[in-house]
């Protein structure tokens, strides 16, 4: 997959995450629904890297995306 589909990809499930879910707790009061789209792809990662396929090739290049999905997020959070 080219990067630039890896990026559009990784934003856009991102972008899923922080709509669909919002589980806060204190620390996670000023932006909820970004801490729990963090989890939500740390959960998603966890399940690609222990999946015993490769999902057509697209495994690795995946897993890369929500890597930089999260680095995304918790930059975001620093502002």
């Amino acid at each position: 997959m080219e990067p630039e589909r890896r990026i559009a990809l990784a934003t856009a499930t991102a972008a899923a995450a922080v709509l669909l879910l919002g589980s806060v707790t204190d620390a996670q009061a000023a932006h909820p629904r970004i801490h729990a789209a963090i989890d939500s792809l740390r959960e998603a990662r966890d399940e690609l890297f222990h999946a015993p396929n490769t999902f057509g090739g697209h495994k690795e290049a995946a897993i890369g995306a929500i890597d930089n999905a999260i680095q995304q997020l918790r930059i975001c959070l620093d502002y």
